[in-house]
């Protein structure tokens, strides 16, 4: 019997975008954090990102709920706004995951000029509001900068400005 091809065997997920299908192989997808406290924004982002083929752990609207959530599901990463529900700030959020649990972050928020003054706790900005295929494609850049690899071109990715080009070594 003739061997399947590569692409067949492995397990895939299909992801409408557009008219457009999208094959998002699982050992591509990640596992993400949502830290935002509009419901209808994070309902949206949770549901392009399970259709893209991620898995989306937990949704935080506050930063005591994000620690504790990041804690819990040890997120590959997490998608932070920059203003949270208790008077948070997402930079804080930002901070606090990296430094206790080695969770890089990515801000996606429409507070640019905040974001941008606090990039030295997050990956990059993905600027709201944001389309579902930029903020795949968002993600396929991280997850290249995360995993060491050549990254996509940011400035081919619309409203996405990444801070950085590599990471530390992730804390076990």
């Amino acid at each position: 019997m003739k061997a399947l091809p590569d692409i067949l065997r492995r397990p895939t997920i299909v992801a409408a975008r557009g008219f457009h299908r999208t094959r998002v192989s699982r050992d591509h997808a990640m596992r993400l954090l949502l830290v935002e406290d509009d419901f209808v924004i994070a309902t949206e982002m949770e549901h392009t990102l399970s259709s893209g083929g991620h898995t989306v752990v937990g949704t935080a609207i506050h930063s005591g709920q994000a620690l504790a959530q990041a804690q819990h599901h040890r997120p590959d990463l997490a998608l932070v706004d920059i203003m949270l529900a208790d008077g948070g700030t997402g930079p804080y959020v930002a901070q606090r995951l990296w430094e206790a649990f080695g969770i890089p972050a990515l801000f996606v928020t429409a507070s640019v000029d905040a974001a941008r003054d606090a990039r030295a706790t997050a990956v990059g900005l993905l600027e709201k509001p944001v389309q579902a295929a930029t903020l795949l494609a968002a993600l396929r850049a991280v997850q290249a900068i995360l995993k060491g690899e050549d990254r996509e071109p940011a400035a081919a990715i619309k409203g996405l400005d990444l801070f950085r080009t590599r990471l530390p070594e992730r804390r076990a």
